[in-house]
C-alpha cells in the first residue's frame, strides 16, 4: 500500500474514524445451560458527503471495507451518511497499516494491533488453559478499549 494512501487514512480516522471492541454473549442457555462471551474488534467511519466516491473507492478497494448502512433522507437538505466497517482480523490488520501514521487514536489502533488470535476450526484446537488465557486477554484488551472510548476522554 503506498505511504500516502495510509497518511491519508489516519488523518481521517484521527478525525471521524473510531477503532473499538464489541462485547457479547452467544451460546445456548436454554438446551445446555452454557453461555460463553465474543469479542470482535472493529474499525468503523462513518462518512456524509455522497460526492466523496473516492473515498469510498480507497476503503473498499485497498483495504476491504463495506459499506454497512445508508442513512435516510428525511428532509431534502440533508446529506446521506455512509457507515463503513471492518471487523475482527481485518480492522486488527487495518489498524497495524495505519498505526505509525495516527496521532489522536495511536492507543486505541495499539490495542488491536495485540488482539489474541483464538485458533479456530472444525477441531477443538485450543486447551481449556489456552482458550480461558485468550479469552482473559481479551477481556484486559476490552476494558483498556473501553476507557479510551469513554464519552470525554481524549
Amino acid at each position: 500500500m503506498e505511504e500516502w494512501k495510509r497518511w491519508y487514512m489516519a488523518g481521517l480516522w484521527d478525525g471521524d474514524g473510531s477503532f473499538g471492541v464489541s462485547k457479547h454473549y452467544r451460546g445456548n442457555q436454554f438446551k445446555t445451560g452454557k453461555k460463553w462471551t465474543v469479542y470482535q474488534p472493529f474499525a468503523i467511519i462513518t462518512l456524509v458527503d455522497p460526492k466523496a466516491e473516492k473515498i469510498f473507492n480507497l476503503l473498499e478497494s485497498e483495504f476491504g471495507f463495506r459499506c454497512v448502512w445508508k442513512g435516510n433522507r428525511y428532509n431534502p437538505k440533508w446529506k446521506i451518511a455512509f457507515k463503513w466497517e471492518l471487523v475482527s482480523q481485518q480492522a486488527c490488520d487495518f489498524a497495524r497499516a495505519i498505526e505509525p501514521f495516527l496521532i489522536i487514536k495511536k492507543e486505541r489502533a495499539r490495542i488491536l494491533m495485540d488482539w489474541p488470535k483464538k485458533k479456530r476450526g472444525h477441531k477443538n484446537l485450543m486447551t481449556d488453559e489456552e482458550r480461558e488465557r485468550v479469552t482473559q486477554r481479551q477481556e484486559e484488551l476490552y476494558q483498556q478499549m473501553k476507557l479510551l472510548n469513554k464519552r470525554g476522554n481524549e
